[in-house]
């Protein structure tokens, strides 16, 4: 008798673990291992394999398909279910993760394609729902679904919150993704689960607000499983690494684990809010050669702005001891800002990049986006701060956005925009970060004023015909974030902030347009600013040293002025000096240990490896 094939569907850019769908896998070896044994389990993460007809041939027999939901691949799964329902009937379509709606059915009456849904917390729901689809179909009995029951769409009684998580077995320890080497470069790995927050735009605390822990044995078996089968980059999906004791134990093992093997050698968590564990976990981390960031979930900094989302705000003690470590060490740390917030403004979010360009931080900016099951997605919210949204699309996914609110205009969403990809580019990008810093203290102005000076050269450049301008590159640069603008407003076609940002990168790096950029800013800074021309070289030396690109010699220059001891002179506890006190002539060395210059994938890396990797090594910055 042939197995029934069920197909684990998680379409994503990455070759990754697919968690909740191992979790599910492995529950059924365990808890019915002879309805697992009458299975064909499948792998299904490549959102352009499925578009293809020869591969959607071989699914004509009837199969289950499990898919988990997530923004960046919903509207591919929902395109993929379609699809397989039109070729048979009989496929039996399930859809669980954070996509799906936990209090209501709206997704089985708006696409009559899926047959279940499974809400909340999946694995024990998800076990019962297969078992009673190959046996009784006794649907009604399974907690936290919903089925259809003929022309009936009925949801059971929500299931409680997980309170052992041992209780779900292991799919890197049971053999579950075993399957998917060798072709795996990311493991996503839970130590725990639950968040004590209560952020309205995040879903993770709706019925998560205790944190239950995973046991720490099993958390060192799984490690060694990653490095033992050399996956490159870890990601620990919890909501506060570092906010329980036992998280410097794993920091320790995954050092081990790197050790040992080689691997891994990326790690991308998401840290609580205790400066010395997330201190200490970082540098244990980087101690091994483990390539990592720091990154503080700010949100914003404007008080009502985050009452309005309830949350706290970060305390400034903590900005102060986490800043002054991570430059103590060349670290590199991030913070992670939110625009679109109910009750913020252009004038808050300029307030927030000027104080963490100030504090040396690099700037992660994101668009605010309406997640299901959030409470900022509840009615009664969105009347409150007179929330308007767009449902934008990507390749595979649908978002959200929040485009106006009751303290800013769309107008006004589209100036904070047009800000953060120019300080994506700036900062993310380094083809600015030294010169804006530099020019900002030499001025006694904000780094935003700065910013948007640039900016507003570039968009009045852009009404010159090409051959009347006198910034013609600056011009281009704006009118390609002015096209990203579009693709936002006009288009609806979601992007990440730094990919427009990425895009003018390349064009410049592509034509090896850096000296002409680097003469018209100086050009910009030394008219409207009155900077000392002879100091803006300096910085312009530091800037291009500092750049990874194709073009860049790589060899020492001379810099008329120590632009080092400028860039540092408050770790010695001076005040701020101009850098014309600081006289060379110096020696400015940079390195290339890893490369970056001439690789042309580094470019398309996250948004969370861009404070590591894009900046060549000086005495600057450093990252081994």
């Amino acid at each position: 008798m042939p197995k029934i094939h069920v197909g684990c569907v998680h379409l994503h850019q990455y070759k990754h673990t697919p968690l909740a769908l191992g979790y599910i896998t492995a529950m059924l070896q365990k808890y019915r291992p002879e309805l697992a044994a009458a299975m064909r389990f499948s792998w299904i993460r490549d959102s352009g394999l499925v578009k293809e007809e020869s591969w959607l041939s071989g699914f004509n027999e009837p199969a289950v398909f499990l898919m988990s939901d997530y923004p960046w691949n919903i509207r591919a799964h929902l395109a993929l279910s379609r699809e397989l329902k039109a070729r048979n009937p009989e496929h039996i379509i399930i859809h669980g993760g954070p996509y799906v709606p936990y209090k209501n059915s709206s997704f089985l009456e708006q696409y009559p394609y899926i047959d279940f849904l499974v809400h909340r917390e999946g694995e024990f729901s998800a076990l019962e729902l297969i078992t009673q689809i190959l046996t009784e179909k006794n649907y009604q009995a399974v907690k936290g679904i919903s089925y259809r029951h003929g022309r009936e769409i009925r949801m059971t009684e929500s299931r409680e919150a997980l309170t052992d998580m041992t209780l779900i077995p292991s799919p890197f320890l049971e053999g579950v993704f075993d399957a998917l080497l060798p072709d795996l470069d990311l493991a996503v790995l839970e130590t725990n689960r639950g968040c004590p927050f209560k952020c309205a735009f995040c879903s993770w605390n709706m019925d998560l607000a205790k944190i239950v822990r995973q046991d720490l044995n099993r958390v060192f078996a799984e490690l060694e499983w990653i490095g033992k089968h050399q996956v490159t980059s870890l990601f620990i999906a919890d909501a506060n690494f570092g906010i329980l004791e036992q998280d410097i134990a794993i920091a320790e093992q995954i050092c081990k684990v790197k050790d040992r093997y080689g691997f891994p050698k990326n790690a991308i968590l998401i840290h609580g809010n205790n400066a010395e564990r997330s201190i200490e976990i970082s540098r244990r981390l980087i101690s091994s050669q483990i390539v990592t960031n720091l990154v503080l979930a700010v949100q914003t900094l404007d008080e009502q702005t985050l009452k309005n989302i309830t949350r706290k705000p970060i305390a400034m003690d903590y900005f102060k001891q986490v800043r002054e470590e991570y430059i103590r060490q060349h670290l590199p740390v991030a913070a992670q800002f939110m625009i679109g917030l109910p009750g913020s403004t252009y004038a808050s979010f300029k307030h927030d990049v000027d104080y963490i360009i100030r504090e040396k931080m690099y700037p992660m900016i994101f668009t605010t986006m309406i997640l299901p099951n959030s409470r900022m997605d509840e009615p009664e919210y969105r009347r409150q701060f007179q929330i308007e949204t767009e449902l934008q699309t990507s390749a595979d996914g649908n978002w959200e956005l929040i485009v106006q609110t009751s303290s800013f205009s769309r107008d006004e969403y589209r100036r904070v925009l047009l800000l953060c990809m120019f300080t994506s580019l700036a900062f993310g990008y380094r083809t600015l970060k030294y010169l804006v810093y530099f020019a900002a203290l030499e001025c006694a102005a904000n780094p935003s004023q700065v910013l948007e000076l640039l900016i507003g050269a570039g968009q009045e450049e852009t009404a010159e015909p090409e051959s009347r301008r006198r910034y013609p590159v600056l011009a281009a640069v704006l009118e390609r974030l002015g096209n990203g603008l579009a693709d936002f407003f006009e288009r609806k076609i979601f992007r990440d902030i730094k990919d427009n940002a990425r895009d003018v990168y390349l064009f410049m790096e592509s034509g090896n347009l850096w000296d002409q950029f680097y003469r018209e800013t100086a050009a910009i800074l030394t008219e409207n600013l009155g900077l000392d021309p002879e100091l803006i070289r300096t910085v312009i030396l530091v800037q291009k040293s500092i750049l990874p690109s194709r073009y860049n010699p790589r060899t020492a220059v001379t810099l008329p002025y120590d632009f080092t001891a400028f860039y540092h002179q408050e770790e010695n506890g001076a005040g701020p000096r101009s850098l014309k006190t600081f006289a060379g002539p110096v020696e400015f060395i940079v390195e290339d240990p890893r490369g970056i210059s001439t690789n042309p994938d580094l470019v398309y890396r996250t948004m969370r490896d861009l404070p590591n990797y894009f900046e060549l090594n000086s005495p600057l910055w450093r990252i081994s």
